[in-house]
This record gives structure tokens, C-alpha cells and sequence, in this order.
């Protein structure tokens, strides 16, 4: 029978839509914890979020001329959305040293709902457009239009930060309209 499984393994990776690599189906689950940097420990691997651009948790946004806490703040919105909820993650890039890249799905009141999606769509983070096509584009004009997190603020990408470049994220910060009600 074991002489079996080589065989049947070798007849699996000739079919179409079978790959030889394990990463490409390789799951992560389980209740996450933060790490510094929004970075997810999961089943015992640290795991960088795909295709967002996270701030880092120490960084500093600018609303007029006054700094604010909005790395802080970003990774206080993921401890929560995550607290007490299991995690399943598919990973991208397996970067080695017990480190991966990878979409994950926190599933709440039975419904299973992508974690970057809901960070860009709050305004705490902004898609890699370069990396996922555009996925999460609609997310991040709806925060922008709606003044969510960061885009209530001047503030840097991550990178930026980081390096101490003082290159802030171009948007109109134009004041939302709001429409007066007449007294009735």
C-alpha cells in the first residue's frame, strides 16, 4: 500500500489544475494575535496581510497642523474587528523564516469576510493596486469620499514614514458638502 502513494501522487500533479507546490493550497487557521506592524501571528506564523498597504504603528497623520496617532489608531481597528474571532488564511508568498504573505477571511455571525478588505474600506490601510489588480479600489475611493481613518489627514505610505521621506499621499481634502435643512 505505501508503494501506492508515490504512484498516486505522481498521477495527481499530471492533472490539470494540480500543482507540485504546497503553498500555492497552503491554509492558515486560527485565532490570530497582533503583532507590532499589523502584523498577524497565525498557527504559530507571522502573516503580513496581501495587497494593503498597512500603516506603521507608529506613525503620525496630520489633520490641519496637528498630529494624531493613525498607525496607533489602524492597529487598534484590527485588534478589535480580530478579537475573539478565528482567522483563515491563504497564502500568496511563503518569504521563509516561519513568515508568509496571505489573504485572510475573519469569519463573523456565520459570514466570512476579508480582513484587508474591511481595514481599506475604514480607511486604515490602502490598496496595493500594483499587486491586487485593483481589488480593493472601490473599497479606498468610498473611505476617501467618505473621510475614513487616514483620509480625514495629510499622512505618508508606510514606506515613506519609515524612511523619513516627507512625500505625503496626493488627494483632494476639499471639506465635504454638507445641505442645510430649512426650518419647517
Amino acid at each position: 500500500m505505501r508503494a501506492l502513494r508515490p504512484a498516486v501522487f505522481a498521477v495527481l500533479l499530471c492533472l490539470p489544475g494540480i500543482s507540485a507546490h504546497a503553498d500555492d493550497m497552503a491554509q492558515l487557521s486560527g485565532m490570530p494575535a497582533l503583532l507590532p506592524e499589523g502584523v498577524l501571528m497565525v498557527d504559530g506564523r507571522d502573516v503580513t496581510l496581501w495587497g494593503i498597504d498597512m500603516l506603521a504603528s507608529d506613525q503620525e497623520c496630520w489633520h490641519e497642523n496637528r498630529a494624531w496617532d493613525c498607525g496607533e489608531q489602524a492597529n487598534m481597528a484590527l485588534r478589535h474587528r480580530l478579537a475573539d474571532y478565528p482567522v483563515r488564511c491563504t497564502v500568496k508568498a511563503d518569504s521563509g523564516n516561519n513568515k508568509v504573505i496571505a489573504r485572510c477571511f475573519s469569519k463573523r455571525e456565520g459570514k466570512e469576510e476579508d480582513v484587508a478588505r474591511y481595514l481599506v474600506s475604514q480607511g486604515w490601510a490602502r490598496d496595493q493596486h500594483d499587486v491586487t489588480g485593483g481589488l480593493y479600489s472601490a473599497d479606498e475611493a468610498i473611505a476617501r469620499r467618505d473621510r475614513r481613518g487616514i483620509w480625514t489627514s495629510r499622512f505618508q505610505s508606510a514606506e515613506d514614514w519609515k524612511n523619513g521621506t516627507p512625500n505625503y499621499v496626493q488627494y483632494n481634502m476639499a471639506p465635504l458638502r454638507t445641505t442645510a435643512i430649512a426650518p419647517s
